[in-house]
């Protein structure tokens, strides 16, 4: 009887990847059901996401998709133990997330695992990337982008989830491991450097990252 639900729901899913995009808890049902179609649909909808946000803690590519590929393999190789999340996304990001920093402070010689440090990730927003290319950037994106690299890295990393990944608060502090209250703060001071540096008021600030990021996202 189960097998035979499985089935179905297998086949229910395919006829709607032909017929319209299923929603990311679908895929995730179905991928711990063993959908290879589903397990692929999300890879080929955040993989993209993802690098870039490792290429935000690390410029090591071979170190970021490294942890990218051996994340999915996890997904697959423990679908029918891993939990359904209540959001997909942010569990990816997190999941991501943990797996790179696992992976760079193995690399580390000097340091342990115990002793990594989160705060020396090197968030690195850049006019151009592997996947975005951009001649024609005009003079405010350049002032945001100047900006945004002046700030923390837990001040970047906040500012990418935010405003650029469009997370909400509870989201966010699960990925970054803090709180939501600290979270909310962290996201406050990092607005409130963006505008000491850039001389410029709240609602402009907002308009300007909105912009940016429809450009270069």
């Amino acid at each position: 009887m189960v097998r035979r639900f499985r089935n179905f729901a297998n086949t229910l899913l395919t006829c709607r990847l032909m017929t319209a995009l299923p929603t990311d808890v679908e895929l995730w049902i179905s991928l711990k059901q063993g959908n290879r179609e589903a397990f692929t649909a999300l890879y080929g909808k955040y993989s993209k996401m993802l690098f870039s946000y490792g290429l935000r803690i690390t410029p090591d590519e071979h170190v970021v998709a490294d942890a990218l590929q051996s994340t999915f393999v996890k997904f697959w190789t423990n679908r029918e133990t891993i939990a359904l999340p209540v959001q997909v996304k942010p569990f990816l990001i997190t999941s991501f997330r943990n797996n790179l920093s696992t992976i760079i402070a193995k690399g580390n010689r000097t340091e342990s695992l115990d002793n990594f440090n989160e705060e020396q990730f090197v968030m690195n927003f850049t006019l151009e990337s592997e996947y975005i290319k951009k001649e024609d950037v005009d003079i405010q994106s350049k002032k945001l982008n100047d900006a945004l690299n002046q700030l923390s890295p837990r001040q970047k990393e906040i500012i990418y989830l935010r405003y650029f990944e469009e997370l909400d608060y509870n989201e966010i502090a699960a990925i970054m491991d803090i709180s939501v209250k600290g979270a909310y703060k962290l996201s406050a001071r990092a607005l409130f450097s963006l505008q000491k540096i850039m001389e410029i008021g709240r609602n402009g600030l907002f308009l300007m990252l909105a912009a940016y990021r429809i450009s270069h996202f």
